[in-house]
């Protein structure tokens, strides 16, 4: 995955033993499902899932591989249209739910007409795979303790004003830039100007 994914240094990855179970034993560490760097999960992660996570006590591990694909989605149009990615744009364009039969895990869905790239969303037996992540230096800037994700806090109405209005709109109005969203995030988008990093 290390390749595959050409990750960056800076953080240690490590696969689980044979008896250790989710969300792990070390407070340093995040869980990570193969899925999800699939769908666009990166590290060192953008500042606005850093406020995301802490705010709505949700961490990288908690979240369905395919809400990173539309989350990460989001935050590349921002980045590529001159639109700024803040927390109340994304509570604008996404609600979030748990996902049934689980207090710990959730996902997100659109919930304005925000037009996609097709993706298969079939994640069948996605949570089988997974391993630990760890910065080398330091620890994460959120909790990496699993706690019951503040979904209905997250999907409390918004008051828009003019300017945050005005980014939705030319968010909506945008059109995908590839037919398929794993052309849009490619290795070579995701890394691209340290795209991870604001």
């Amino acid at each position: 995955m290390l390749k595959k994914y050409e990750l960056p240094p800076g953080y240690l990855y490590r696969v689980p033993n044979p008896s250790e179970r989710i969300p792990g034993s070390d407070p340093r560490e995040v869980v990570v499902y193969r899925d999800s760097m699939t769908t666009g999960l990166r590290f060192p992660l953008h500042p606005l899932f850093v406020s995301f996570f802490n705010e709505f006590h949700v961490t990288p591990g908690q979240l369905t591989p395919n809400s990173w694909f539309i989350s990460t989605y989001f935050l590349y149009l921002c980045l590529t249209n001159n639109i700024e990615p803040c927390l109340r744009l994304f509570r604008s364009v996404f609600d979030m739910y748990p996902v049934l039969g689980s207090n710990c895990y959730a996902y997100i869905q659109l919930k304005v007409k925000l037009l996609l790239p097709h993706f298969s969303s079939s994640n069948s037996g996605w949570m089988r795979h997974f391993f630990f992540v760890r910065p080398e230096v330091g620890q994460f800037p959120f909790k990496t303790c699993w706690r019951t994700p503040f979904c209905k806090h997250f999907n409390e109405p918004l008051d828009l004003d003019h300017e945050l209005k005005t980014r939705l709109d030319k968010i909506l109005s945008l059109k995908p830039p590839e037919s398929q969203m794993s052309k849009v995030l490619s290795n070579e988008n995701l890394r691209q100007g340290s795209y991870w990093i604001a």
